[in-house]
């Protein structure tokens, strides 16, 4: 799975902001996942039976576990080892094969460099529109 590095500060910032902090960062994490998720399908295009494309995604705390099929209709569980804690999300995929198409295509680094990108622009929209929702219901 993918580990974005150096955004631990940004999530202190938002937590030290109380509640909205926290639900802004919560948020903010799951869109990075779910976007870190679509960027890794689109850039796997070793494709034969969809087995792996389909087995990316993402986890969080709240996950219900991944089931999913090739284009031969096997069904596959793919749940990671670690779960996830409160506010932390995975993405990745737990097929054996997935490090040597890692290594042709770079399709989780692909992801992972576009999280790295997005997590803090997403923390912002997040966070202002927490505190701009709350400032309206007063």
């Amino acid at each position: 799975y993918i580990t974005v590095t150096g955004v631990n500060q940004l999530a202190l910032n938002l937590i030290a902001l109380g509640k909205g902090g926290s639900k802004a960062l919560d948020k903010a994490i799951k869109a990075t996942a779910i976007e870190g998720e679509s960027q890794a399908k689109l850039a796997e295009t070793a494709v034969k039976t969809a087995r792996l494309r389909s087995s990316i995604h993402f986890e969080t705390k709240e996950s219900k576990p991944h089931r999913y099929q090739d284009n031969n209709g096997r069904s596959f569980d793919g749940g990671f080892d670690t779960k996830a804690k409160e506010l932390e999300a995975y993405v990745g995929t737990n097929v054996n094969y997935a490090a040597g198409i890692e290594a042709r295509l770079n399709f989780l680094n692909h992801a992972k460099n576009y999280m790295a990108l997005a997590y803090p622009t997403f923390c912002k929209k997040y966070t202002k529109e927490y505190f701009t929702n709350v400032r309206l219901q007063k």
